[in-house]
C-alpha cells in the first residue's frame, strides 16, 4: 500500500514544483513589464515636456534616452543572461547588452555634446553645480564601462590580450564599475529634475519625472538583489523531487 501511494505524492510534488516555476515566471515577465513600462512612460513625457528642438532640449532628451530606457534595458538583460554559463543563448544576451550600451552611449555623447556647446553659446562657465559635476563623472565612467565591456566580451577578442588569471578580474570591474555608473546616472536624472528647465513645467509633471525614475531605479535594484532570473534559471532545468530515499530529475524547459 505504502509503495502506491508514493508515486501518486511524488507526481503531487512534482506538480506543485512545476506551478511554483510557473508562477515565478510570470512574476518575471510582469516585473519586466512595469520596468518596461515606466522607462517608456518616463522617456515619453520628458521628451513631449521638454524637447522643443533648441540645442540645450537635446541634452535632457538624450541623457534620458541613454540611461533611463537604454541603459535600463541592457542591465536587464544582463541579469537575464548571467546564469546562462555558455552557449548561443549567453553569447546573443551579450550581444544585446553590448549593442544597448553602445546606443546608450551614443546618445549620451550626444546629450553631453548639447549642454556643452550650449553653454559655450551663452557663455556661461561649464560644471558649476551638483548635476553638472557629478553629470560629468557619470559620463567619464559610462565611456570606461562600454569599452570594459568591449574588452570583457570573449568574442570580440580583445580580453585575449590580457593573462588568463586576469579575465575574471576584468569581467567583475565591468560588473561592478557597470552598477555604480547606472545608479549614480539616477541620482543625475534626479537633480535635473530640480533644475529650472523641469520645474517650470509644473509640480505634477516634476514629480512624475522623479517618481516614476525613483521606480525603474527600485525595480532594477530589487532584480539585481533577488538575482531575478538566478534562482529559478538553477531550477528550471533540473527540477528535483524526492522518491522513497533517492532523487529523481523533472525536465523542465525554459521560456
Amino acid at each position: 500500500r505504502g509503495g502506491a501511494e508514493a508515486p501518486e505524492e511524488d507526481t503531487r510534488d512534482s506538480r506543485k514544483v512545476v506551478e511554483e516555476l510557473t508562477m515565478s515566471f510570470r512574476f518575471r515577465l510582469t516585473k519586466k513589464a512595469l520596468l518596461r513600462g515606466l522607462t517608456v512612460l518616463v522617456s515619453v513625457v520628458l521628451t513631449v515636456t521638454l524637447f522643443d528642438a533648441t540645442l540645450f532640449s537635446f541634452h535632457p532628451v538624450c541623457m534620458c534616452l541613454s540611461y533611463v530606457l537604454l541603459m535600463t534595458e541592457a542591465v536587464q538583460t544582463a541579469l537575464s543572461f548571467r546564469d546562462v554559463v555558455a552557449g548561443d543563448e549567453r553569447v546573443k544576451g551579450i550581444t544585446r547588452h553590448m549593442v544597448l550600451n553602445l546606443g546608450a552611449l551614443v546618445c549620451a555623447v550626444v546629450g553631453f555634446a548639447a549642454i556643452y556647446k550650449n553653454k559655450i553659446r551663452l557663455g556661461k562657465p561649464h560644471f558649476q553645480s551638483y548635476h553638472a559635476k557629478l553629470g560629468l563623472f557619470v559620463f567619464i565612467s559610462s565611456i570606461l564601462v562600454v569599452a570594459g565591456g568591449l574588452i570583457s566580451f570573449r568574442k570580440i577578442g580583445l580580453i585575449q590580450l590580457f593573462p588568463e588569471k586576469r579575465h575574471k578580474v576584468i569581467k567583475w570591474g565591468h560588473r561592478m564599475a557597470g552598477i555604480v555608473t547606472f545608479f549614480l546616472g539616477f541620482v543625475v536624472a534626479e537633480l535635473g529634475y530640480l533644475t529650472g528647465a523641469v520645474t517650470k513645467h509644473g509640480l505634477f509633471i516634476e514629480r512624475l519625472l522623479q517618481y516614476g525614475t525613483i521606480g525603474v531605479a527600485s525595480l532594477v535594484g530589487y532584480m539585481a538583489y533577488r538575482g531575478m532570473d538566478e534562482k529559478d534559471s538553477r531550477t528550471a532545468g533540473n527540477v528535483y523531487t524526492r522518491t522513497g530515499d533517492s532523487l529523481s530529475t523533472i525536465n523542465v524547459s525554459r521560456a
